[in-house]
């Protein structure tokens, strides 16, 4: 039987993925589908086979150092054009890789990643697909960027053109990130949710009514998405303690604001876990609050809620998804803050328990990571479109985003 191979394209390093605790066992694999796993990264990077396995969900997996995304690349495909790009890619796949005929290349972003997974797609015959993560559409961070920066969006939006019109098909992982697409390209768009690596052994069983009450929230720091205004709406509150994961630029913010105002005690914070770690502490907390002023559905809120978990969240800036119209998410709003809504759900495990069950049942309904895994795998091996039908194909007139 041949052997089903996978090409996976990033514009990332998956030594920063680790870094952060990011590395979600079997994330290449989808429904463990496919006997051997080739990575191409574009950004120079040497992450450990450890690593690679723990992605790939297997041992057969392989690492392709492209190097494509510096600055002597830029000058030889003179800005990433498509037939000097074709050429660097063809060099650097080895013979033996082209002569087993891939089934699909999947690039996780529609960017250059996405235009090399047409290139490459080409040139191993085999269908090409784009997973989509982000809108492209709000950058709440407003950063001053320099010119390497403000070249690399050029480049990157020029390629995002021309992928968008060329791949097979376009995955964006939630709704929001429809806003990033062409309305031309919804023929073929699909959305399928992004896997997390959340199972039945991770659902919260007992909510205790011991005080203080246990809130977690998780994520990178940085500005846009941080937990300075949960911290903030917290500071005047009683009986609470929260846990903050994830390190970033905003974390000096968050720990001075509660050094300030006598708060240290009252919030640990753990700069990096891993991932599989990190859900299997879920169960210890009873409220994930999160905040961001992005428009993507944050992971940390899918994970966090198929854990059972009670969410409580400020509206993303965009309607809220469909996705998460059916989920009993406790919105905050200008009157109804992180602190009052902590004061409501105090003392009241039973209420919690049957929110978090809730949140757990109707977030299912949509980011089941069984479907979102066998649905991406049907399409990678065949090109089957059998989606369940929250991920049902899309229209020109579906009316999603800002």
């Amino acid at each position: 039987m041949t052997a089903k191979l996978l090409v996976v394209i990033l514009a990332t390093r998956i030594s920063e993925w680790v870094t952060k605790g990011e590395v979600t066992p079997g994330y290449f694999n989808p429904d463990k589908r496919f006997d051997h796993i080739v990575i191409i990264g574009l950004v120079p990077d040497n992450p450990s086979q450890a690593d690679l396995v723990k992605l790939a969900g297997m041992e057969k997996v392989e690492y392709i150092n492209a190097k494509l995304i510096t600055p002597l690349s830029i000058l030889i495909t003179c800005g990433f054009h498509s037939l000097l790009v074709r050429r660097l890619m063809k060099a650097c796949i080895p013979p033996d890789i082209a002569s087993k005929r891939p089934l699909a290349v999947r690039a996780y972003g529609d960017g250059l990643a996405g235009k090399c997974a047409v290139i490459l797609g080409r040139i191993l015959d085999c269908r090409s697909v784009a997973s989509i993560h982000t809108t492209c559409t709000i950058d709440p961070a407003r950063r001053n960027k320099g010119l390497k920066a403000r070249l690399m969006d050029l480049f990157e939006g020029r390629a995002r053109i021309y992928a968008q019109q060329h791949l097979d098909y376009l995955i964006p992982v939630y709704s929001p990130a429809l806003a990033a697409i062409s309305a031309s390209y919804m023929h073929k768009t699909f959305v399928i949710p992004n896997v997390v690596a959340i199972n039945k052994r991770h659902k919260k069983k007992h909510f205790d009514d011991k005080s203080p009450v246990k809130i977690i929230t998780f994520g990178r720091q940085i500005p846009g998405k941080n937990a300075f205004p949960i911290l903030l709406a917290l500071a005047k509150e009683q009986n609470w303690h929260l846990t903050i994961i994830g390190d970033g630029p905003e974390v000096v913010l968050v720990l001075a604001f509660a050094a300030k105002n006598g708060l240290l005690n009252q919030i640990l914070h753990i700069p990096q876990m891993p991932n599989e770690h990190l859900l299997s502490r879920l169960d210890q907390y009873n409220i994930y609050m999160g905040w961001t002023a992005y428009a993507e559905i944050p992971k940390t809120l899918i994970e966090a809620g198929l854990s059972g978990l009670p969410i409580v969240q400020n509206p993303l800036p965009i309607a809220t998804p469909p996705e998460l119209t059916p989920v009993p998410i406790i919105w905050t709003t200008s009157s109804r803050s992180y602190g009052e809504i902590l004061r409501d759900l105090t003392n009241e495990p039973e209420r919690m328990k049957i929110l978090g069950d809730q949140t757990r049942s109707a977030l299912l309904e949509h980011f089941d990571p069984n479907k979102a895994g066998v649905a991406m795998a049907d399409l990678l091996e065949t090109g089957k479109q059998n989606f369940y039908p929250s991920a049902s194909p899309l229209t020109k007139d579906t009316k999603y985003g800002p």
